[in-house]
């Protein structure tokens, strides 16, 4: 009988070993790799995770920039409601108007519920009955 192993068939030597893993050599074709792949899509997955991250700290640093330069506006503004007092010619604030709903908002309040308590009252309108 022919014996593999003592013709030394059976026994990979350094130099006929293949470079892949034997896993990947042999075995199921939708299966090859599989633990490359796992891999693969955790590092994109935590790279997009950064990314989100860093765009929500992005937004937030910005949210808090305008919310700070709008506090800012307010204060300039009421520096110079009354009178100018900021000694630019002409006053950036010259065409403000103060909401009493709203606050300060370069010229009149486009709101709805504002420009309806601006309207003078209609006293002897009557609206139609039944409609």
């Amino acid at each position: 009988p022919f014996d593999p192993t003592a013709a030394g068939v059976l026994v990979p030597d350094a130099v006929t070993r293949p470079d892949k893993r034997l896993s990947d050599l042999h075995g199921s074709v939708t299966m090859r790799n599989v633990g490359d792949e796992a891999e693969k899509r955790r590092l994109e997955d935590e790279a997009k995770e950064e990314a989100r991250k860093e765009k929500k700290r992005q937004a937030l640093e910005k949210k808090e920039a305008e919310k700070k330069e709008a506090e800012e506006r307010v204060a300039a503004f009421a520096r110079c409601e009354a009178a100018c007092a900021c000694g630019v010619v002409p006053c950036p604030w010259a065409g403000w108007k103060r909401c009493p709903a709203c606050g300060p908002k370069k010229g009149l309040c486009k709101v709805r519920a504002c420009s309806a308590a601006r309207r003078p009252l209609l006293l002897g309108y009557n609206p139609a009955v039944g409609t």
